[in-house]
């Protein structure tokens, strides 16, 4: 999993295991919380520390099925939540891949290492969660949750991968083994009871929990007070023509990178234009924010540059009337040209570091390019 210096929260949310397992906590813990609710009223006669136990593997088993099923579906949630509008993705329904190849021994890496590590929970949760828990009963379940689960994948659009199978029933067997085995040496030697020493917890999980779920509503409601939850890529286009008056019949072309999205906005007769910059901010923000906009000299008879201090990214704007047709990038070992409609205004969002830039017009000329900081 890559983590970028100048990493952005939409990034971090959506880009990262770290993400992943924080859109899945909320879930996870209401689901957890309301099973919890049912079992303590409906059954009066199970310790209290096996039914918390309980809780705690329904939680388990919910963020798991959001985590490896769910995914996508979980993301488009939660931009919903956020933005209160469809985010564009979509889910490949009954689109999954099958992979029977088993080469995980060959290809060791995080991925691997952690269908492995997220099944080692199950080994433990299960068994405390149980009255007399046997070795055989708990790998047998959890190999049926591994195949219910691996089975569900492709219905989602995800893949159906029999080196997760493997990985995922290693973690049960190595779990369940350890903790059956450690649970013998303890009652042998110390004769403790396991299920009555952990009755102490009937009073502070609910309270970690509860504290849990109260940090997560604190942190969003901090973002958004702060103004720090923007614009997702799929919605620029729509915030553009709404909060710049942008008529329904103008055209709204662009470009967007990971920190910046560059727009021009014209009628078809290409006799008037709005430009438009947004930047994603580095640190804890989520989404597209405008950074500045409107209609000038540079845009409309030239071409126009706009950098954002901070900003390794640069956006170049123009309506094109000087029919400039192509781009060339030379980074000093190699020319990438970007080809360019020369009846067509532009937006292009470029690194600062791509190298040395020119745009030609259809007769071969150099086209020059005015900066302009925002």
């Amino acid at each position: 999993m890559y983590f970028p210096e100048d990493m952005t929260f939409q990034y971090f949310f959506f880009d990262t295991y770290i993400g992943y397992f924080l859109q899945a906590l909320p879930i996870a813990l209401s689901v957890g919380v309301i099973y919890g609710i049912v079992r303590f009223r409906a059954d009066k006669e199970t310790p209290i520390s096996r039914k918390l136990f309980s809780c705690a593997f329904v939680c388990y088993i919910t963020g798991l099925m959001c985590l490896v099923v769910g995914l996508d579906l979980m993301n488009i949630v939660w931009y919903k939540l956020l933005y209160h509008m469809d985010p564009g993705r979509t889910i490949g329904w009954f689109g999954g891949d099958f992979d029977f190849t088993l080469d995980f021994i060959n290809n060791i890496s995080g991925e691997t290492i952690g269908n492995f590590l997220m099944f080692l929970p199950f080994g433990i949760l299960y068994p405390l969660s149980q009255k007399e828990p046997a070795w055989k009963k708990c790998v047998v379940k959890g190999l049926i949750a591994v195949a219910v689960i691996e089975v569900l994948q492709p219905i989602f659009g995800r893949a159906f991968d029999m080196n997760d199978i493997i990985l995922n029933s290693m973690g049960i067997v190595v779990s369940t083994t350890t903790f059956m085995g450690v649970k013998k040496i303890i009652k042998r030697k110390v004769n403790l009871n396991l299920t009555k020493e952990c009755d102490c917890m009937k009073k502070a999980l609910p309270k970690i929990l509860l504290g849990v779920v109260l940090a997560c509503a604190i942190f969003f409601g901090f973002l958004y007070a702060n103004n720090d939850i923007g614009k997702t890529a799929n919605s620029l286009e729509a915030d553009i023509r709404q909060s710049q008056k942008i008529l329904d019949d103008w055209i709204v072309d662009g470009s967007i990178s990971d920190t910046m999205a560059a727009f021009i906005s014209y009628p078809k007769d290409k006799k008037d234009h709005t430009f438009s910059v947004y930047v994603n901010r580095p640190g804890l923000s989520f989404g597209y924010f405008f950074r500045g906009g409107g209609d000038i000299v540079q845009v409309e008879d030239y071409i126009a540059e706009f950098v954002v201090e901070g900003y390794n990214e640069r956006a170049f704007i123009s309506m094109n009337t000087q029919n400039v047709v192509r781009l060339e990038i030379d980074d000093g070992n190699n020319i990438r040209v970007i080809d360019i409609d020369s009846g067509k205004p532009f937006a292009i969002v470029l690194p600062l570091n791509a190298g040395s830039i020119c745009f030609y017009d259809t007769n071969g000329n150099v086209v020059e390019y005015l900066r302009q900081p925002l």
